[in-house]
């Protein structure tokens, strides 16, 4: 349940608590390790009060990536890809890297791939669809070309973060725009 502000105290106590618990666990385990039951149990509330808010932890996901979605979409206002790619990938990854450990458990989840690519696609598609000659490719060209673009970002901060961010962020985000830009051939010339 997204919030508007205008609810009730208690739900929005509730629906934090949820949203906290499942950030807890996450960092603890696997998403597809994780019950409702013992997200209930951690929030301190029954499985009728989940049931009320989602209809399954999915649900649950789907919220709290379109509030990432916002959160990313607001700060790249303006920019279109791929004109804008090297800016786009410097602020992605310093997104990425200002998330809590949550955030990072599920980037990094190897069985998360459908919902992890959701969210890399809810959160890059508007940009992508703001460039006129990103909209005049054939909808393979731009299936491909989003693919390689988020795949190489998701790839550099999760190896980053793998590697107990040891570089700043900021390297990262060099080393990738170059790579994209480049290419294979020309990251190394």
């Amino acid at each position: 349940m997204i919030l508007s502000g205008a609810e009730d105290l208690r739900v929005i106590k509730t629906i934090e608590s949820i949203k906290d618990a499942f950030s807890q666990l996450l960092v603890q385990k696997e998403m597809n390790e994780i019950t409702v039951t013992e997200l209930c149990q951690l929030a301190r509330i029954n499985k009728k009060t989940f049931y009320r808010y989602y209809h399954s932890l999915e649900e649950l996901v789907g919220e709290m990536n379109q509030e990432l979605t916002r959160d990313l979409l607001s700060r790249t206002k303006g920019l279109s890809l791929p004109e804008d790619l090297e800016e786009f990938s410097r602020i992605y990854l310093t997104f990425s890297a200002e998330q809590d450990q949550a955030f990072e458990n599920f980037m990094r989840s190897g069985g998360l791939y459908p919902l992890r690519d959701r969210l890399v696609r809810d959160m890059t598609v508007e940009i992508w669809e703001r460039s006129a000659q990103f909209r005049r490719l054939s909808r393979l060209e731009q299936d491909l070309l989003m693919a390689m673009t988020m795949g190489i970002l998701l790839r550099a901060y999760q190896v980053w973060a793998a590697d107990d961010k040891k570089q700043p962020i900021e390297t990262v985000a060099e080393t990738a725009w170059r790579l994209l830009k480049n290419g294979i051939e020309g990251f190394f010339q």
